[in-house]
């Protein structure tokens, strides 16, 4: 029993954020689906041994349905619900997806995962969002029930040493006929005492002229006002990170990144300033963006002939922090599980 592989199933996969977390804690993913081609490329090289469905959701299922595995994970669509844009909060087309699980489920019958965890943004946890209550009803009818402490917001810069101001909606679901007395521990989530400074996942001696600002426009001359601002003040502006809106500049919070969104694919102003150690301004690179989410360093975009889509993709990301102390849990549950079972049959 000292080998045992647990095996795992990403809905909404992205770049595999869930994937990478599941492997650290010595989970196989199975298989995975994203319907958009880029991030879907980026999966397949980086997790080449997954089997991946490209397409939408609905597509997928008739081949998910004959892959069990023991968790499930879905980062869903968020847009109805986001701080970032309209907050429609209603059963509209873009929540319309995560309801396939009921398709899953039903297909699976007797071989459904033990466990499901889902993610999205912070607004999805919301006593006026219709669609949290559709969801919990859902995974009631087949069997599944939210532990104490399974629904929460997580924050990635307090409960990890990634400063990266993110706060997320998580729920963890389990089969009530396997575990009637699971209890998510929520161990994972204690402040920590010591968190990495920027330079940890940013490289302030490059400059990367693809990714400078002009200083002779107006967005260049904003930045290079706040950061003299900041020097004026007696601080060092390396110690901030700064953003760009249609009309002025902005100053995030000292030591902490601000929450990398989807937006960033739509130009350059929605991704975070550095000011470099040779003085120059210029935006975060995707790869710097990929260490502030938690991917490993030698996650590999291959050759970027266009920013946008990467950008976009990380922003959609889960961070790989955030969940694999999940999956470390969920892991040494299945374990006991399975001994136990063993010495029941023995």
């Amino acid at each position: 029993m000292e080998n045992m592989t647990f095996t795992h199933g990403e809905l909404f996969a992205g770049l595999g954020g869930f994937a990478q977390a599941a492997h650290r804690a010595g989970f196989e993913t199975l298989w995975a689906n994203e319907m958009e081609s880029s991030p879907s490329n980026f999966y397949k090289a980086n997790f080449p041994a997954v089997e991946h469905f490209t397409c939408p959701l609905e597509m997928a299922v008739p081949h998910i349905i004959q892959i069990p595995v023991d968790v499930i994970s879905a980062g869903f669509p968020c847009q109805p619900f986001s701080y970032a844009g309209p907050r429609k909060m209603q059963l509209d087309a873009r929540s319309e997806p995560i309801f396939l699980l009921d398709n899953i489920l039903n297909g699976l019958k007797d071989r459904k995962p033990k466990f499901i965890i889902l993610e999205n943004v912070r607004g999805f946890y919301s006593k006026d969002n219709p669609v949290l209550p559709a969801l919990e009803n859902l995974l009631r009818h087949h069997g599944y029930f939210i532990p104490i402490n399974g629904m929460l917001l997580a924050s990635l810069n307090e409960m990890s040493v990634i400063p990266q101001a993110r706060v997320r909606f998580v729920a963890l679901a389990c089969r009530v006929d396997l575990f009637p007395a699971f209890r998510f521990s929520q161990k994972y989530i204690p402040l920590q005492t010591t968190n990495f400074t920027f330079d940890h996942f940013v490289d302030f001696d490059q400059d990367y002229d693809a990714h400078e600002i002009a200083e002779d426009n107006k967005y260049g001359k904003l930045l290079r006002k706040k950061i003299e601002e900041k020097q004026a003040d007696g601080e060092n502006p390396q110690e901030y990170m700064f953003q760009i809106r249609k009309t002025y500049a902005r100053v995030l919070n000292k030591g902490v990144c601000p929450t990398l969104t989807a937006n960033m694919g739509l130009g350059g102003h929605n991704v975070p300033f550095i000011l470099t150690n040779t003085g120059r301004i210029r935006r975060l690179t995707p790869h710097e963006c990929a260490n502030l989410q938690g991917f490993d360093p030698d996650y590999s975009f291959g050759e970027l002939k266009t920013w946008s889509p990467i950008y976009k993709a990380i922003g959609n990301s889960v961070a790989v922090p955030m969940f694999e102390p999940i999956y470390r849990e969920l892991f040494e549950y299945l374990k006991i599980y399975a001994e136990m079972n063993q010495r029941q049959i023995a």
